[in-house]
């Protein structure tokens, strides 16, 4: 990320890949995102670029929507496509690395990876993460 907030981060990759691609892009990210701890903004981070990059390479899509939104118990990351889509069985296959990678990420740091696609139908790639909150040690129960 070089530095950067997450939410600008974010922002510039979506703003790169439509001047580089030719897309219509939708990036909405709450700012919120920016109070990530640095580990689990380098998770999201990596897996927002795995996400955009898979539309680029592969979709043949016209627009792409990047949603990051900060929620009550967790974050939200999602890229929507209107493109070609595909057997969502096929993703399980073996030599779908970056689609094994992006779920290696996100449930190593305890969140969920869901793919909603269809042939001809576009794709949907949702990442949940769980937000761990300062003060929920403090609320164990002692010894």
């Amino acid at each position: 990320m070089g530095g950067q907030a997450l939410s600008q981060a974010l922002r510039q990759c979506c703003a790169a890949l439509a001047e580089r691609a030719g897309l219509s892009v939708v990036c909405r990210v709450d700012d919120g995102v920016d109070h990530l701890s640095p580990a689990l903004a380098e998770v999201v981070w990596a897996v927002a670029q795995e996400m955009l990059a898979n539309v680029e390479r592969h979709a043949k899509a016209r627009h792409v929507t990047l949603e990051c939104l900060a929620q009550p118990d967790g974050l939200c990351l999602r890229v929507s496509d209107d493109g070609v889509g595909c057997d969502p069985q096929v993703l399980e296959r073996p030599g779908h690395y970056g689609m094994r990678g992006m779920r290696e990420r996100v449930t190593g740091v305890g969140g969920a990876l869901r793919v909603q696609a269809a042939p001809g139908a576009g794709m949907t790639v949702e990442a949940t993460f769980p937000l761990v909150h300062a003060g929920a040690a403090a609320t164990s129960p002692g010894p």
